[in-house]
């Protein structure tokens, strides 16, 4: 058929379409994805192929959400996808990451507080010369400065929906539409 569906394009749908029946996705991501397929069943039946390649992004972008995010890179806003911290553009799709990536930290163990009975920490080489230096300027203070102020306490993380494998109405509209795509690509 010229001008319509190609293999190509069949078989990279019918891979995304086969990879969101392995994915743990939240109810909310469930109900896009049976959105996506509805529409992607719809533009199959009348071989609309812009439609069919923007819905195999979306497909792909929203397999994209259950991998895992190393600490220390740099999340990619347009596709999901984790990049290597100094990485200027996304490696999957190609976006500009520099000023619109979300930096993920690395979670670091909590530093453990010192013993009962342990010594102060003394001050560091540049605070002791600051409170010399202070005091020569000022011999009436000779009050040490306050100590700095502990760290405000980190905010409690946000708990993410819990994510589930696929419930078995979508199991069975991602088997039908990998049928329909058998059509184009023959079985795999």
């Amino acid at each position: 058929m010229e001008g319509g569906i190609t293999v190509e394009l069949a078989t990279r749908v019918r891979a995304a379409v086969n990879g969101l029946a392995d994915a743990r996705l939240t109810e909310g991501e469930w109900v896009s994805a049976q959105a996506l397929l509805d529409a992607l069943g719809a533009a199959l039946e009348v071989n609309d192929v812009p439609t069919i390649e923007r819905l195999h992004g979306e497909l792909a972008s929203l397999r994209s959400l259950t991998e895992t995010v190393r600490p220390g890179t740099v999340v990619c806003p347009g596709c999901g996808f984790g990049n290597d911290r100094v990485a200027d553009f996304c490696a999957r799709c190609g976006q500009f990451l520099t000023w619109s990536g979300e930096k993920v930290a690395p979670s670091a163990p909590p530093a453990a507080p010192p013993p009962a009975g342990a010594p102060k920490a003394r001050p560091g080489l540049l605070a002791r010369i600051r409170q010399r230096l202070a005091a020569e300027r000022d011999p009436a203070s000779h009050d040490p400065p306050p100590p700095p102020r502990p760290p405000a306490p980190a905010a409690a993380p946000v708990p993410r929906p819990a994510r589930m494998p696929a419930p078995a109405h979508m199991r069975e509209m991602l088997n039908r539409t990998v049928h329909t795509l058998d059509a184009f690509t023959g079985p795999a």
